[in-house]
């Protein structure tokens, strides 16, 4: 299955199309999937500004479709970026991934 892997992870995960995977394991009954976010840059929500000045990472962790009848879960490392534009009341915000995440979102889009 090896070089079929990552087609794989495209027919059954496409919402996942802009992370970058770092491993699927399975975890009791369920399936943990580790990714991160890897875009250059990100937009500000409060001024739409691009920004690529990197502030921290955190992790969060995304309920999913199930699999096989099991539970799935993303385990997803995201960043903050500074917002630079002197005039947006946001100093700070965290990336959001298109059809994937969704801020304070505790589950996927797909859901």
């Amino acid at each position: 299955m090896g070089d079929q892997a990552p087609e794989l992870l495209k027919v059954l995960f496409p919402h996942l199309d802009q992370v970058l995977v770092d491993r699927i394991v399975r975890v009791g009954r369920s399936v943990r999937i580790v990714a991160r976010c890897v875009a250059p840059t990100a937009w500000c929500p409060g001024c739409g500004t691009a920004s690529s000045r990197g502030h921290s990472r955190y992790r969060r962790r995304l309920a999913d479709t199930a699999v096989g009848g099991q539970t799935t879960a993303i385990d997803l490392t995201v960043r903050r970026f500074f917002c630079d534009t002197a005039e947006c009341p946001k100093r700070t915000f965290a990336e959001q991934v298109d059809q994937l995440t969704f801020r304070h979102g505790r589950r996927t889009m797909s859901l």
